[in-house]
Formats: C-alpha cells, sequence, structure tokens
C-alpha cells in the first residue's frame, strides 16, 4: 500500500465504484417512472477479503457490493434490482469449451430476501 500512488487509488476508485455509482445515477429516474429495472454491477471474488498486499483494486469492487446492495434496499420497493456479479480465476484460458462453466457457485435467486434479513 505504501508504494501505491494516489493516482493508482484514484483511478481503481473511478473505474471500479464511481462508474457503477454514475451509471445507476443515470438510469435510476427513468426506472422509477417507469416502475421496474435492474443495475448490475461487476466485481470479484477477493475483493471484500483481507491479503498480505494491500492493492488499490480490492476495496473500490468491495464497495461496489456494498452500493449494489443498498441501491437494492432502497428501490426495490420500486421495482427495481440491483446485483452484483462477481467473478473469480479460472484455471484454464478463457477461449475453451471449458470456460462456460459454473462451479462452488451460490447464486440466491430470493427476491433479496437473504439480503434483508443482513442489513
Amino acid at each position: 500500500m505504501a508504494d501505491a500512488s494516489i493516482e493508482d487509488w484514484s483511478g481503481f476508485l473511478a473505474f471500479n465504484l464511481t462508474s457503477v455509482f454514475l451509471c445507476a445515477r443515470a438510469v435510476l429516474p427513468g426506472m422509477l417512472a417507469a416502475g421496474r429495472g435492474h443495475i448490475v454491477g461487476i466485481g470479484s471474488i477477493p475483493a471484500p477479503t483481507a491479503r498480505s498486499t494491500v492493492r488499490p483494486t480490492r476495496p473500490p469492487k468491495a464497495g461496489m457490493g456494498a452500493l449494489v446492495a443498498s441501491i437494492a434496499k432502497e428501490y426495490g420497493s420500486h421495482g427495481i434490482s440491483s446485483n452484483g456479479i462477481v467473478v473469480g480465476n479460472a484455471p484454464f484460458p478463457n477461449r475453451t469449451p471449458d470456460s462456460s462453466y459454473l462451479s462452488g457457485a451460490m447464486v440466491p435467486v430470493d427476491g433479496g430476501f437473504h439480503r434483508s434479513n443482513l442489513l
């Protein structure tokens, strides 16, 4: 962390968190008017996990998870869903037939019930 520049930090924050905020803010008025909509953020599985090295990429991606959860909580009653897709490393190149699998994932499809009990 001591080696990271403020420019690196600002760049990762803008790309991984501020971008989701700005996009959501831009589309929410139309979604509210329509009474429905879906917001999706992209993160990474290791983002909220503490590591021995602090990289400027992790905190903004972990923040994206909190942002989509907050949007879901605030706007769910207006017919707007908000979710994050988190991706991890695959042990093979992305351009193989094996790269289209989903393995070891827990994908709750419960209308936000698990979030409502946690928040």
